[in-house]
This record gives structure tokens, C-alpha cells and sequence, in this order.
């Protein structure tokens, strides 16, 4: 992951002179570089060149802003198995040959990844309502603690 810098602006366009702003640099080939620069803090997709994992941290935090309505945990659920269908689709357009390689593995270990804490997520079993509210922010907060994330795993 790249650097990010805070820094105080001395001339420029978007950002006046004197007012702090993040700057950081991602490499992007042999001769080329992504130079990113904004007043807030980037967020951890931004700072990544895989589309896998920038997506992956964007649903991450979604999760663990999860309030407890039932549409929203589904439809999480359901970016999260579309991820992981993306990947299958990823490896599945690889040549043969390379299927077998570390780089078709890691494609496999995210597909599967994706699709078991998708499963966790549609098999969450919502509290009873006879718990009260204390008893529903209760379960919210054993669902935080839980590990409903994966980024670690991959």
C-alpha cells in the first residue's frame, strides 16, 4: 500500500493556498504512477490497484456499519456472492494452463471466500422481538464481533 502524506498546500488550483490535503503515489507499471491528492483522508480502496480488493473494502465497511435491517444484510449479501462470481469469471477466462497457477488459486481462495461469508450473512438469525431493543443491540453488536469480515482471509 502507498504512502499517504498531509501536507500543507503552498500554490495550486483546487486547494488554496495554505489549507492541508492528503497526497499519495501507487505504482502502476514499469514507467508509470497514480499520483492521488484530496483535502480528506483517502479511503483503503483508494490507496489499492486491484478492483477486487477495492470493492471488497468498500462492502467490508458496509457490513460493519450493518444497523440490522433485513433488505440491507441481503443485498450486502448478495454484492458480496456477485464478487465472487466475478472472480470465478476472472479465473474461468484464464487460459488453461494458468487456472493451476498461484494466481488461479488465489482467484479460487476469493470466490470461496466470497461465497461462505455471503452464506453467513443470509443464514444471520435476526433476534426475537420479545428481546426489547437491549436485546437487539446486543445481537447488532455480537454480529460486529463475530468477524463478519474477510479481507484477512485473502
Amino acid at each position: 500500500m502507498p504512502r499517504v502524506h498531509h501536507r500543507k498546500a503552498t500554490k495550486g488550483e483546487d486547494i488554496k493556498k495554505g489549507e492541508m490535503y492528503y497526497t499519495w503515489s501507487r505504482k502502476t507499471g514499469p514507467y508509470s504512477s497514480f499520483t492521488g491528492k484530496q483535502k480528506e483522508r483517502p479511503h483503503r480502496a483508494q490507496l489499492t490497484g486491484s478492483a477486487f480488493l477495492g470493492s471488497l473494502y468498500y462492502l467490508e465497511d458496509e457490513v460493519s456499519a450493518f444497523t440490522g435491517d433485513a433488505d440491507e444484510l441481503s443485498e450486502l449479501a448478495g454484492r458480496i456472492r456477485t464478487l465472487g462470481e466475478e472472480a470465478i469469471e476472472s479465473l474461468e477466462n484464464m487460459p488453461e494452463g494458468l487456472q493451476q497457477s498461484s494466481t488461479g488459486e488465489l482467484l479460487q481462495e476469493r470466490s470461496d471466500a466470497m461465497d461462505s461469508w455471503s452464506d453467513e450473512l443470509d443464514n444471520y438469525e435476526y433476534p426475537e422481538e420479545d428481546d426489547g431493543p437491549e436485546g437487539f443491540d446486543e445481537a447488532i453488536a455480537q454480529f460486529h464481533d463475530d468477524d463478519q469480515g474477510c479481507a484477512h482471509d485473502i
